[in-house]
């Protein structure tokens, strides 16, 4: 279960994918997010589409090398997109509003890869065509955070498209529904 590290083909040792279901009105639909990968980025692209890597690790200090190394090695895959995102320096002391910043820079690329889904006819609507790939160092703290926020954008809009909220509305105003999925994650 505490397994870390890498084999020499440069797999981790664990793999994980979080995914949101959701049911509304006949309507199925599905956000798929890796956490923790086995694979390379490039076997990420094959298995998932459009990759966008998250690096939410610090810029200075031992992290900062580390985050140096990794942007240095995301440049020989032009496939991924790598997005370096401080989040101690932007969210720290739980300023997690802030994660505003990184969807910013990622939202329309996050908006093409979209979600799954299905009518009550099981006819497919739409295809997720892509992930975000989001890490740090030996953390799931900012790794959950960082994903919990993009859930909630694409449940937004997974909600909005099956008419289930408007596009001045999001799901914190419904406090009944917004307890139910936090408690889900």
């Amino acid at each position: 279960m505490w397994r870390r590290g890498a084999n020499l083909e440069g797999a981790t040792a664990n793999f994980i994918e979080s995914e949101q279901l959701v049911e509304f009105e006949g309507f199925r639909s599905s956000f798929l997010q890796p956490k923790v990968v086995e694979r390379h980025f490039l076997d990420l692209t094959q298995r998932y589409g459009e990759v966008i890597a998250v690096d939410l690790t610090d810029k200075h200090g031992d992290e900062g090398q580390l985050s140096t190394a990794f942007a240095a090695e995301m440049e020989k895959l032009p496939q991924v997109r790598y997005v370096s995102f401080d989040f101690h320096h932007f969210c720290g002391n739980t300023n997690f509003d802030n994660l505003q910043l990184l969807h910013d820079q990622i939202s329309m690329a996050f908006e093409k890869q979209g979600y799954f889904l299905v009518n009550s006819n099981g006819d497919i609507l739409l295809e997720q065509k892509g992930v975000i790939r989001v890490n740090c160092i030996d953390c799931l703290d900012r790794t959950n955070v960082t994903q919990n926020y993009l859930s909630t954008e694409s449940l937004k809009a997974q909600l909005e498209r099956m008419g289930g909220l408007t596009s001045s509305e999001c799901i914190s105003m419904y406090a009944d529904i917004y307890d139910k999925f936090k408690m889900s994650k």
